[in-house]
């Protein structure tokens, strides 16, 4: 098994660490990755990866996205996707959520800890 480029890492962990997390509004981008065909929600004529990144926020399922000339293509993925279904596609700058805890989350975690003392 080939080690998986940097890029990619950073794209599988937050898909990752996105379940059970509150929704974010950052995004972790990488060039030249695609989920070709695979998870598309819908697909809108954009200006740019911020305006595709703005129209991910909106739509509840929305977890990933990849722009290419002027099309913002919506996407729900999971973790193996990554491994199974992502592709070279050089002119596709592809984003999924970035993983943000909640401040309750954050406090359950806290708790746990605390009750395993």
């Amino acid at each position: 098994m080939r080690p998986m480029p940097l890029g990619l890492m950073s794209v599988v962990a937050a898909i990752a660490f996105g379940a059970g997390y509150a929704p974010a509004t950052s995004y972790d981008c990488i060039k030249g990755k695609d989920f070709y065909c695979h998870g598309d929600l819908s697909n809108l004529a954009l200006h740019s990866v911020d305006d595709c990144q703005d129209a991910c926020s909106v739509d509840v399922r929305c977890n990933a996205l990849a722009f290419n000339r002027g099309r913002c293509y919506l996407k729900a993925v999971v973790q193996q996707d990554v491994q199974t279904k992502i592709i070279n596609h050089n002119d596709v700058i592809t984003c999924v959520l970035a993983a943000q805890r909640t401040a309750s989350n954050q406090e359950k975690l806290v708790k746990q800890r605390g009750n395993h003392n």
